[in-house]
This record gives C-alpha cells, structure tokens and sequence, in this order.
C-alpha cells in the first residue's frame, strides 16, 4: 500500500479544480476494491460508496515504466482492452475519467466505469452526469 504521492512513476489520470494533478488510486472500502482519485497533498484515495464520497488512508497507486502502453479512449468508441481495477460482484469495475465544468473553471475527474457508467467523487459526494468519457485501456504487445 502506497501513502505518499506523488511516488516515482505515478500515472497522473487528471487535474482537479484548482489545477493539482489526481493521480489514480484504489482501496479497499467495506469489502469493495474501488478505483478513485489521490491528490499530492497525501489525503488518501478518495473513492465512491453508496453516493457518498469516502477518504482512505491505506490505498494502492497506479504507476508504470511506459506511459506509451497505456491509453484514454471514448466511451463511445467501445474501447478494448479496458484496464480491470476491480471486481465487484464479479462484474469488471474500469477506471475512467471525465471533464466537468464548476462556474468558471474545469477539472478532468478520475472515478469508476460500472455498467457501463461512470461516477466520480466531489465534495462528500458521488456523482454521476459524464454520459461521454474515457476508459483507461492498456495495450497488450
């Protein structure tokens, strides 16, 4: 488990409203492995459960020796090779990411891709209202 971001290699997945980079996280959560966002500041990997947004302490960061292996594609493309973050009740959870307009400035949120939806975490809350996103895919060769 990784507590401190940024680590060597960590794969920036956005930026949040006030310009910090949101790299990717995931972490346990009343038995759910979750995908979610983690902040430089070290606040742990916030993650979605039961629409509320939820902070944890211990989480594991996604890093990587070759960003060139590792893809954002448009859900409307039907993206293949999605990258499996979890599990969760044996249907596949994928990590995601959206852009999302607050007043006057934007973020390029991180959250999970379930059932083909998307839902990110803001301000104790979960949301859901990206119809068009990315999935995160990892070429295999």
């Amino acid at each position: 488990m990784v507590t401190i971001v940024p680590a060597d290699n960590a794969i920036i997945g956005g930026f949040d409203f006030d310009g910090q980079p949101l790299y990717i996280c995931r972490a346990k959560y009343r038995g759910r492995l979750i995908p979610g966002k983690a902040k430089p500041k070290g606040f742990g990997c916030a993650v979605t459960h039961e629409r509320k947004e939820r902070l944890t302490k211990k989480y594991e960061l996604l890093v990587g020796q070759n960003e060139q292996k590792i893809n954002w594609v448009s859900n409307k493309d039907k993206p293949k090779n999605m990258f499996t973050a979890s599990k969760i009740n044996s249907r596949e959870v994928y990590i995601g990411r959206c852009d999302v307009k607050k007043g006057n400035s934007k973020s390029r949120v991180i959250g999970r891709v379930e059932n083909q939806k998307f839902y990110f975490s803001a301000h104790g809350k979960e949301y859901n209202v990206c119809k068009i996103y990315e999935v995160l895919t990892c070429d295999q060769n």
